[in-house]
């Protein structure tokens, strides 16, 4: 579940201070970033483990 809906890919960090504006936000955007970091281990856990058995029936 997503904490915070926000589109990041082109904000400069002087523009993301502007809205982490309070303890509540930082701690949601924090959370949010976490649970991104989480995601992408995972996905790149899953592909090693396909490479892994590609490699090996090669």
């Amino acid at each position: 579940m997503r904490v915070l809906d926000l589109n990041l890919s082109n904000t400069k960090p002087f523009e993301a201070s502007r809205f982490l504006d309070n303890a509540q936000v930082f701690a949601a955007f924090l959370t949010e970033g976490v649970w991104t970091l989480r995601r992408i281990q995972a996905g790149q856990r899953r592909a090693i483990a396909i490479a892994s058995t590609i490699n090996r029936d090669a």
